[in-house]
């Protein structure tokens, strides 16, 4: 990779990872004591334009500054991590297979090791399994949520130039060339 594609790559992250940021800042409570946002469906966008690597750095760093500036600081690591391992799986799992089933296969792995991720984070920031298993309910949600919207924003992306900069396309996976190293 030559130093303008590096170059426009990192900027791409950076701005992936504010777009994950602001959509996950708008936010509702659920009522479980956390949020329920549409930033899972920027993550997979991430994952889908910048691959497992840079996706689950911008994935997990704009996610991480939510929790911070919406007062959920105790989960930012925890963010973090979830995201940069949803992003990780989804990608991992894409570079088997290369069909619209398979992708959504490998989102809903992705969205079930992040909500095991939380879960688990939330049995010992929360109380105990009563914590786990109302995060695990909050999760769910949202990762229909991120699935759909995340699809569907994938999409639409992939019909415009920005396309052409596409790791990964739904549904022609096996035709792709990947540019990640």
């Amino acid at each position: 990779m030559n130093r303008s594609a590096k170059t426009v790559n990192i900027v791409l992250g950076g701005v992936m990872a504010a777009l994950v940021f602001a959509v996950t800042c708008i936010s509702v409570p659920n009522g479980l004591g956390g949020y329920t946002h549409l930033g899972d469906a920027m993550v997979v966008l991430a994952l889908m334009m910048l691959g497992k690597k840079i996706g689950a750095a911008a994935a997990g760093i704009g996610a991480m500054l939510s929790d911070i500036i919406l007062g959920y600081a105790m989960w930012a690591p925890f963010s973090l991590i979830a995201k940069a391992a949803m992003v990780a799986v989804i990608g991992i799992l894409l570079d088997r297979g290369g069909s619209r089933l398979w992708w959504l296969l490998s989102v809903v792995i992705g969205f079930l090791v992040e909500t095991a991720i939380y879960s688990g984070a939330a049995y010992f920031l929360e109380g105990g399994i009563g914590g786990s298993i109302a995060e695990a309910t909050g999760m769910i949600v949202q990762g229909i949520l991120g699935i759909v919207v995340g699809g569907l924003a994938t999409a639409a992306v992939s019909k415009t130039a920005l396309g052409k900069r596409m790791v990964y396309h739904i549904g022609s996976l096996n035709d792709r060339t990947s540019r990640e190293h």
